[in-house]
C-alpha cells in the first residue's frame, strides 16, 4: 500500500495569555502536532495499524462526510495536544536545549557520527541514481522498487547506529535529552556536519 504525501492544517489555541500556533502534519494513518508559534517544539503523534478501517482528517479533507471508513478528526484532540506542548517546552524551548547542551558538544558530536552520516548519504544518492535508471528506462519499477527497498534498509540501520551513538554520548557526558522527537535533534546534528563538511572542503 503506497503512503499518501503528508498534508498540513494550521490553527490557533489561546492559552496562557498568549495565542498558540500550531499545525497538524499527518497522512491517512500517521500525524503529530507542531507548535509553530512563539517557539517550535513538537511530539512524538501517533499512527493506525494499515488494516484498521479508519483514516485520519482535518477540515481540509473535504470528502470526509461522505466517506463510509472509519474517520477521526485531529482537531478534536489537536488543541489539546497543542497545549501539553507549550506546557512541557515552555520554560526550555528546544531551540534553547540546543543552543544551552548540545552546541557545545558540536565538534565531538559531528566528529563521533560522521561516518554514519557519510554513509547515508552514500545510500541516499544511490536511490537517487536508481531513480534515474528508472526515468530513463534502464529498468522496471519493480526492480526499481527492490533496490529502493535495499537501500532504505541500509538507511535504516545507519539511522539506528546514529541513535545509538547519540544516546551513549549524552550518557557519559550527563546530558539530559529532551521529551521531543528524536527527528529534530537528528536534524540538527545533521546540519552541523554539513556546515562541518562545508568548511572542510572550502
Amino acid at each position: 500500500m503506497s503512503i499518501k504525501k503528508n498534508r498540513r492544517y494550521v490553527f490557533q489555541v489561546q492559552h496562557d495569555e498568549q495565542c498558540l500556533q500550531g499545525e497538524i502534519v499527518y497522512n491517512s494513518k500517521d500525524y503529530h502536532i507542531a507548535l509553530i508559534e512563539p517557539f517550535y517544539a513538537r511530539n512524538t503523534g501517533s499512527g493506525l495499524m494499515y488494516m484498521i478501517p479508519a483514516r485520519y482528517t482535518t477540515p481540509i479533507d473535504t470528502d470526509r462526510e461522505q466517506r463510509t471508513d472509519g474517520v477521526i478528526r485531529l482537531e478534536e484532540r489537536a488543541e489539546q495536544e497543542l497545549i501539553e506542548i507549550y506546557e512541557t517546552y515552555k520554560n526550555t524551548p528546544f531551540e534553547d536545549f540546543v543552543d544551552r547542551f548540545l552546541l557545545p558538544h558540536e565538534e565531538s558530536l559531528c566528529i563521533l557520527l560522521r561516518d554514519s552520516f557519510l554513509s547515508i548519504e552514500i545510500h541516499e544518492e544511490r536511490k537517487r541514481a536508481i531513480k534515474k535508471q528508472y526515468m530513463t528506462g534502464l529498468i522496471t519499477n519493480k526492480k526499481q522498487s527492490q533496490q529502493i527497498q535495499e537501500e532504505n534498509r541500509y538507511i535504516k540501520e545507519k539511522k539506528i547506529i546514529v541513535h545509538n551513538l547519540f544516546t551513549k554520548y549524552c550518557e557519559e557526558n550527563s546530558i539530559q535529552i529532551p521529551r521531543v522527537h528524536r527527528s529534530e535533534i537528528n536534524r540538527h546534528i545533521k546540519n552541523w556536519y554539513i556546515i562541518c563538511v562545508a568548511n572542510n572542503s572550502s
